[in-house]
C-alpha cells in the first residue's frame, strides 16, 4: 500500500487512540493524546503504519512482526530493557520477544493493528474515491 504523509498522519493518529484508550484508559498506563504525546512516540506510530502498509493489511502474524520491528527500532536508537517504561532513560519492559510479552501488551497490539487496518481501509478509499471525483 502506497501512501502520501497526510494518510500516515491520519492513520498514525488513529492507531494511537486505540493505544491511548487501551494503555492508558483501559490499563491506567500513563500516556497522553496524540496532541499532546512527545515526537518519539508520534515517530514510533508513524514508523509503525508505514511498515504495516509495506506488510499490507492481510499479512499474517502481523501483530508479531510489529513488535519485532518495533524492538529493533528501538534497540538501534540506544533503547535497552529496563522494569519500567522511561523515555529520559530508554527503558522499557516489552524489550523482549514476542511470546515473552505480557498478555494485556499483545492484545494492545492486537488493538492497535486492528484500529490500523480499518483505518488506513477507509482512508485510503476515501482518498482515491475523491481523486475520482
Amino acid at each position: 500500500m502506497d501512501a502520501t504523509a497526510s494518510q500516515i498522519e491520519v492513520i498514525a493518529a488513529a492507531c494511537h487512540s486505540a493505544w491511548y484508550a487501551y494503555t492508558v484508559l483501559a490499563l491506567g498506563e500513563d500516556g497522553d493524546e496524540w496532541g499532546g504525546a512527545p515526537e518519539w512516540q508520534k515517530d514510533s506510530i508513524r514508523d509503525a503504519v508505514r511498515f504495516w502498509m509495506s506488510l499490507g493489511p492481510e499479512a499474517s502474524d502481523i501483530e508479531r512482526k510489529s513488535h519485532e520491528n518495533w524492538t529493533r527500532q528501538r534497540l538501534a536508537s540506544g533503547w535497552r530493557f529496563g522494569p519500567v517504561k522511561d523515555p529520559h532513560a530508554k527503558t522499557h519492559p516489552c524489550l523482549v520477544d514476542y511470546s515473552s510479552l505480557p498478555e494485556t501488551q499483545r492484545k494492545k497490539d492486537t488493538v492497535v493493528v486492528q484500529a490500523f487496518k480499518a483505518v488506513s481501509r477507509e482512508v485510503l478509499k476515501k482518498d482515491a474515491h475523491d481523486r475520482m471525483l
